[in-house]
């Protein structure tokens, strides 16, 4: 573009959020030589194969009525799935369009809801109902009466289902649009460079102490690529692309990171200014998944409007410099 057209001639600086705000801060550092800057809201810059941190946030961030909550509906379920009765009566509370009896549905079901209720912390912005402060409208659905599981599928019914439509929790449902291979399929492609690269598999370490089912574990989860694309013992290479890319050790310059502290992709991104002088800046705000790119709303925190404020500064003090260098 800067060669065909003199209107695009630059300086041109690159910006992304979330996945694509990694892709923004690794352009820059490797290719310098085509943009002035990168600005990389919620950048998991950090490739790891056990993302136990992203279950782990949620006991972080909800209050802790609502983590009590969460254990007591999870100790309740653990005995409710031993039985087929139990099974079914779940199988009601949470809308689901057929039974779940297998290991593996077992298995999808309980990483399902989990994964939801984790998923509201990272949208834990401001905003109004539905999309805004997801957590809080979760917790608040969890805790309205001591029918914990109940509420719980209410809240996985009213913020994640579609009205009117059940939702299938058979392994099938889940893996076997990820087997095809279709055009556009953007679910297999984000799953083939997670079985590669990135992992980012989310998982409960098999730690006890968590507050949700302990066997979510990270061989279960990485055993799901050998299935989705029949590669024996496909497992990402997360020591490849932290040493290509830099991981936490970003080596690159003119780069502005910028991450919500309730955000659970916060802990792969880059929280601190490094002390270098290579203009790499990182900022931290009261909020969640790349909240300085959502539009401003009355209920921002202090710390989120100041992080825009500052990456509006940025920009404009790093394109000043740019043009009066050219």
């Amino acid at each position: 573009m800067k060669r065909s057209d003199p209107r695009f001639a630059g300086p041109w600086l690159v910006l992304g959020c979330s996945y694509s705000g990694a892709l923004s801060a690794w352009f820059r550092t490797k290719y310098p030589h085509l943009v002035v800057g990168s600005v990389a809201p919620s950048a998991p810059v950090w490739a790891v194969w056990d993302f136990y941190q992203f279950f782990d946030n949620f006991a972080q961030q909800a209050p802790s009525s609502c983590v009590s909550a969460t254990q007591a509906a999870t100790d309740k379920m653990t005995l409710l799935l031993q039985t087929s009765a139990g099974r079914r009566s779940l199988a009601a509370a949470f809308n689901a369009c057929e039974p779940f009896d297998s290991d593996a549905d077992i298995f999808n079901f309980k990483y399902t809801i989990v994964t939801f209720l984790a998923t509201t912390a990272q949208w834990e912005n401001p905003g109004s109902s539905p999309n805004g402060f997801q957590m809080t409208q979760a917790c608040d659905i969890l805790t309205s009466s001591s029918d914990y599981i109940t509420n719980w599928g209410r809240a996985f019914i009213s913020l994640q289902g579609i009205p009117g439509k059940c939702t299938s929790f058979k392994f099938s449902s889940f893996l076997e649009p990820i087997r095809k291979t279709r055009l556009g399929n953007i679910d297999r492609s984000w799953w083939w460079q997670s079985c590669t690269e990135f992992g980012y598999f989310a998982t409960t370490h098999g730690k006890k102490s968590t507050i949700f089912f302990p066997d979510m574990t990270i061989d279960v989860v990485n055993s799901w690529c050998s299935k989705m694309f029949d590669v024996d013992g496909l497992t990402p290479n997360v020591n490849w692309t932290n040493t290509n890319y830099g991981g936490l050790r970003e080596g690159g310059s003119n780069i502005l990171f910028t991450n919500g502290v309730r955000d659970p992709w916060h802990t792969l991104s880059i929280n601190q200014s490094p002390s270098v002088g290579r203009n790499v800046i990182a900022v931290t705000y009261d909020a969640a998944h790349c909240a300085p790119m959502d539009a401003p709303d009355p209920l921002d925190p202090p710390s989120l409007i100041q992080a825009r404020l500052t990456i509006s500064s940025w920009i404009k003090e790093l394109l000043a410099t740019s043009r009066s260098d050219a």
